[in-house]
């Protein structure tokens, strides 16, 4: 090991052989030179002597010394676990982190969403306090001379694909009323088909007043095969109305029963189809033809306020709308609830929906709080959420209305069968419905969790890809 050692300090101090000059008389000076190349490596008595003469020297020995730092210094910058010349390097400490406790992580999650909700209101109170001047603007989008002026300007496309669509709509309403009639006391299937098939025609309608619009408009502009901005902007609008009431009016049917996909009474579907019709078109209207209109003509910041103002007075009737049906809309989802025999499903359903107005009313306060606070571009994602919502608990009410009807019915066998099995009939009709009201409980509970995924409230969609999830649903779909 002294010679391993030995060895080590000297292949470290032969590159300062050639910069320290002759050591004591230039013996180690002339040893070097008087050595051959065809020697590989000094003997140990060499390699001692050199040594021993490099001690003895001062200069030579401070030269060893500051080499000896040098070579340490780089090694332990190249890797600091090796030893270094004064010490032994510290061992490298490896920390396991262990899981905390679900009281902590409870604690951590409390602590991080109250520090989010006071940022979030601190800034909506600083948007809030902006809202008299926001308002203010709102004299300039209403200017007289600017509303004249867009209103003679784009009175011959509304007066052209108004009269055009009103023509069409009265056509499509004799279709739908024949269809109507076709559809009553039909099997569910048929009264569906009949139900898409007047849908359609209101869609086709539309399409060709806002093509027919378009086609007359182009014909007779100033300079042929050209339309205005405004044209166009208007044109837009009308399209994306119109269409979001037909789709309304497929939905909702509130004149004819018989081709209502929804299980909704009379006063009930034509309650919604009032309040979609008028929200639509503010909505649409304001932000696709008045705001971009607006925004070019007065102003930006006129346009913004013209945006705030509309969609605040949407939310505002959406809470009239609510506060004057809270009571009616439970009647209208669950009209079998408050009959005597009603299954467990309407039970549960009833105890959900008696306080539906609660956190509806809860949300649309935390929305035209937001519209307020926030106005610009956060107004049409958080309609688009909003639609999101509405489209979820509709086609949830679809399903479930399906599934009650097919259970009111009862099952049918044919005759042959009957009569071979004469007990089979009455049994299905006792299992069938009890199924299909758990099957409508486990609708009514996938949509109130697709509606928290859809709200970011709780992510659903994690959870079912998750193992306790999917292994739940599993568990669950092999009941059926």
């Amino acid at each position: 090991m002294r010679i391993l050692a030995v060895f080590l300090i000297f292949f470290a101090a032969v590159p300062l052989f050639a910069q320290v000059p002759a050591l004591g008389g230039g013996a180690v000076g002339s040893q070097t030179q008087a050595e051959t190349p065809s020697e590989e490596a000094p003997s140990e008595a060499a390699a001692l002597d050199a040594l021993l003469k490099i001690l003895k020297d001062e200069k030579a020995r401070q030269a060893l010394i500051d080499r000896l730092e040098a070579e340490t210094t780089e090694a332990n910058a190249a890797n600091p676990s090796e030893p270094t010349a004064e010490g032994e390097a510290e061992p490298a400490v490896i920390e396991v982190k262990r899981p905390a406790s679900v009281g902590r992580r409870a604690a951590e999650f409390t602590s991080a969403l109250a520090s989010d909700l006071v940022d979030q209101g601190q800034r909506a109170l600083d948007g809030l306090s902006y809202l008299p001047n926001r308002l203010k603007n709102l004299q300039d989008a209403v200017d007289p001379e600017f509303l004249t002026a867009a209103i003679l300007d784009l009175a011959y496309v509304i007066s052209v694909t108004y009269g055009t669509f009103l023509t069409l709509r009265f056509l499509a309403n004799l279709l739908q009323r024949r269809l109507a009639r076709s559809a009553e006391n039909k099997s569910i299937l048929r009264r569906l088909f009949l139900s898409l098939s007047a849908g359609l025609i209101h869609l086709i309608a539309v399409v060709l007043a806002w093509a027919l619009g378009y086609a007359i408009t182009l014909s007779t502009a100033e300079v042929f095969g050209t339309v205005g901005v405004r044209q166009s902007l208007y044109l837009n609008a009308f399209l994306i109305t119109e269409l979001t009431v037909a789709v309304a009016r497929l939905v909702l049917a509130p004149r004819y029963a018989s081709l209502r996909i929804i299980a909704l009474p009379d006063d009930g579907a034509l309650a919604f189809w009032r309040w979609l019709r008028t929200a639509a078109t503010l909505l649409v209207y304001t932000e696709f033809l008045a705001v971009p209109m607006v925004r070019s003509g007065v102003g930006f910041f006129a346009a913004n306020a013209l945006s705030t103002a509309v969609a605040a007075i949407v939310v505002v009737m959406t809470i009239g709308f609510v506060l004057r049906h809270k009571t009616d809309f439970v009647r209208w989802m669950l009209p079998r609830a408050f009959e005597k025999d009603a299954d467990t499903a309407d039970q549960i359903g009833l105890a959900i929906l008696r306080y539906w107005h609660w956190p509806t009313l809860g949300y649309l306060v935390f929305l035209l709080f937001v519209v307020l606070a926030r106005p610009g571009r956060v107004i049409l994602p958080l309609l688009y959420s909003t639609g999101q919502v509405i489209g979820v608990i509709l086609l949830g009410l679809v399903i479930t209305a399906a599934l009650g009807t097919i259970a009111s019915r009862g099952v049918k066998i044919p005759t042959k069968i009957a009569k071979r099995l004469p007990l089979l009939e009455t049994r299905l009709n006792l299992w069938v419905p009890q199924s299909l009201s758990l099957l409508r409980l486990l609708v009514v509970l996938a949509v109130i969790g697709a509606v928290l995924d859809v709200a970011g409230l709780y992510d659903a969609s994690a959870w079912a890809s998750s193992e306790a999830g999917s292994g739940f649903l599993a568990a669950l779909l092999s009941v059926f």
